[in-house]
């Protein structure tokens, strides 16, 4: 068994070489399918990556936004400190 389950479709003893055209394509075919294995767990792990990646931003989006808030409210309160100051000199 190869990985994934995969099972190789020619089985030959002592690592033979295909002697068939037909044997040498279904060669072909599972090497290019084990490729196709290794491509598929490389994005699914780089897929997890950029979803932890991605939720983090977001994490750090909504701070920034609250941050932002909270400064923005602060510094209305000061102007209205500032313009109450104004009117009483």
């Amino acid at each position: 068994m190869t990985r994934c389950g995969v099972r190789p479709i020619l089985i030959r003893m002592g690592g033979e070489k295909p002697t068939t055209a037909v044997e040498l394509e279904f060669r072909r075919l599972e090497q290019r399918i084990e490729e196709l294995l290794e491509l598929c767990e490389r994005l699914r792990d780089e897929n997890r990556l950029l979803r932890i990646e991605q939720e983090a931003l977001r994490a750090e989006k909504a701070t920034l936004a609250r941050k932002n808030r909270e400064v923005h409210q602060r510094v209305e309160a000061m102007i209205e400190r500032l313009r109450g100051m104004e009117r009483s000199v």
